[in-house]
């Protein structure tokens, strides 16, 4: 578990900068491109008897952040919510 500190820092460091990572859900870790080509991820492939498209577009996770102000993003996401609502009591 991160300490308070820590998480408002990570906070603040995603708020800044783009950041990306892959992960790979039959091996359970954080990986690159490579990773999906060595040994040890065929054969855990195998041994579920995937095939290698199916690996490719259900195995692989890609999370990227975006920079920018939570508290202005909320607020548009608020402001279309209620637009939303407005038009479903008219």
């Amino acid at each position: 578990m991160l300490e308070v500190s820590d998480a408002d820092q990570i906070l603040k460091y995603l708020e800044r900068e783009d950041m990306t990572f892959k992960y790979c859900r039959l091996c359970d870790l954080i990986c690159d491109e490579s990773h999906f080509i060595t040994k040890p991820h065929i054969k855990r492939r195998e041994d579920l008897s995937l095939k290698e498209t199916e690996d490719l577009n259900l195995s692989m996770l890609v999370f990227t952040s975006t920079p920018g102000e939570i508290t202005a993003e909320l607020l548009k996401e608020k402001e279309k919510a209620l637009k939303r609502k407005v038009k479903r009591i008219k």
